[in-house]
């Protein structure tokens, strides 16, 4: 039987990867359903104990490292241009032995500060 307290934190994770999976969608110029965008008022809405809205920020900070190559699927750029953005600054990243890794973090918050005006 899952408590009121569990209950509201699945909705949180729930309503975080609604939202999360709409944000790839709109920048990857993919039309989501309008369902999911219902589906998201929905659980943000819908109340834990007490009806109070559920906040749907992950609990855990994302820790992921990425290779280039995905680095460069996540922003829709080549690799080529993830290297030069690693050498130049505009991308944090981290030697694990002998790759290059970025922070998957760094690129959300990258993408982040080109989408706002």
């Amino acid at each position: 039987m899952i408590g009121a307290a569990d209950s509201a934190h699945l909705v949180g994770h729930l309503a975080y990867a609604v939202a999360e999976h709409l944000r790839w969608c709109r920048l990857n110029g993919i039309a989501a359903p309008p369902e999911m965008d219902a589906l998201l008022s929905i659980l943000q809405a819908s109340g834990g104990p007490g009806g109070t809205p559920v906040a749907f920020e992950p609990s855990i900070p994302d820790a992921r490292l990425v290779g280039y190559q995905e680095a460069a699927a996540m922003l829709g750029v080549s690799v080529r241009t993830v290297r030069r953005m690693v050498a130049d600054g505009r991308l944090s990243s981290a030697r694990i032995g002998s790759r290059v890794l970025v922070p998957a973090a760094a690129v959300d918050e990258y993408i982040d500060a080109k989408e706002a005006p």
